[in-house]
């Protein structure tokens, strides 16, 4: 539990009612105090693939995890044995992603977040990763120019090798170089995979259902044939497989082409768009949040301050555990796209 914190509150009246996580209300007896806990976040359970979690709620508790190891989620359905990390610092929540599937982000209603090389998002539960951007986007620009000055310089280099040749044996004949590398484009032309439209090549994670599609123009994802990416039913024909992905018939998300870059949006469905939030640093959680961890969907719910019980003179003595210091980037706003940026998955990978 923990002693009195100067730096958060003051111990509690005598007699005092503290209310717990699932709603119910508990005296504080045999004299013992509380004191206050600010900003303390909870997972609350909206539905999973395996049943409901209890109504009250997992604390997120500083230096734990959650998965099927820690028995507070339901296991099945790709839920890693340690699927998240939790750290608070300065009275703010984090989670890390240590799954093999990936920890997703409801995106809000009418917001549009970048894909970028390496990205995922979930349509539903059918979980997408960007497997490459190719053609003339501007993430390509950098490394085409970088290809095409490697190719001038071989060019150069092959050019005066000929000339130093030629001045040695006059009478060999050697064929012009413009006409030996016409193919290598060393005019400013664009190689290999840069060239073309832009094109986004997503593939899903599931091999099973392998569904890969190129993207380079602005079109839906969902179930049916109007969508230009048609996310098929269960292969043997299992109905609840195919219930389990949530995916709406019609269009649940949309990818918008712009300028050779691309935007994920959710179509309007009932269960949701949501983005990856990847695996390099603590993610900032915000009161509200909808996050997924395979099969399992947790709303997250700050309270802005709570009255901790203290239980007996050992939690008194032992007080809480010294804190630590996260790798973790506080961002000063909820939304969602700064917060992203902020743990690094914004971005190409």
């Amino acid at each position: 539990m923990g002693k009195k914190d100067k730096n958060e509150g003051k111990a509690a009246s005598k007699g005092a009612k503290v209310t717990m996580p699932d709603g119910s209300e508990k005296n504080l007896n045999n004299g013992s105090s509380g004191f206050f806990r600010m900003n303390v976040a909870y997972f609350r359970c909206q539905e999973s693939m395996m049943g409901k979690l209890p109504g009250g709620g997992i604390e997120l508790r500083d230096r734990e995890g959650l998965g099927q190891s820690s028995g507070k989620l339901p296991g099945g359905y790709n839920l890693s044995k340690n699927h998240i990390s939790i750290a608070n610092q300065n009275h703010y929540h984090f989670i890390k992603d240590s799954s093999k599937q990936g920890t997703y982000v409801k995106i809000p209603s009418g917001k549009r977040l970048e894909l970028f090389k390496g990205s995922q998002f979930s349509v539903g539960r059918v979980w997408f990763k960007v497997a490459n951007i190719e053609g003339n986007a501007p993430c390509n620009a950098a490394a085409a120019l970088a290809e095409q000055e490697t190719l001038q310089k071989q060019v150069a280099e092959r050019r005066k090798s000929e000339t130093a040749e030629t001045s040695s044996k006059k009478k060999v004949e050697v064929l012009d170089s413009d006409e030996e590398y016409a193919d290598s484009d060393d005019e400013g032309g664009r190689p290999g995979n840069y060239e073309g439209p832009a094109t986004l090549i997503i593939a899903s994670v599931d091999k099973k259902l392998g569904c890969k599609e190129k993207i380079s123009e602005t079109t839906t994802i969902g179930r049916g044939g109007s969508n230009g990416v048609d996310i098929p039913k269960d292969p043997k024909g299992r109905e609840k497989r195919t219930k389990m992905q949530a995916v709406q018939d019609g269009a649940h998300t949309k990818i918008i082409v712009e300028d050779g870059r691309f935007f994920i949006q959710d179509a309007g469905s009932s269960f949701g768009t949501y983005y990856g939030i990847g695996k390099r640093s603590y993610f900032q959680i915000a009161d509200g949040d909808m996050i997924m961890m395979a099969g399992c969907r947790c709303k997250v719910s700050i309270r802005p301050f709570e009255i901790q019980p203290q239980q007996g003179l050992v939690d008194k003595i032992i007080g809480a555990p010294a804190k630590q210091k996260y790798d973790a980037k506080i961002i000063g706003t909820t939304d969602i796209e700064e917060r992203l940026k902020g743990c690094g998955c914004y971005t190409h990978q």
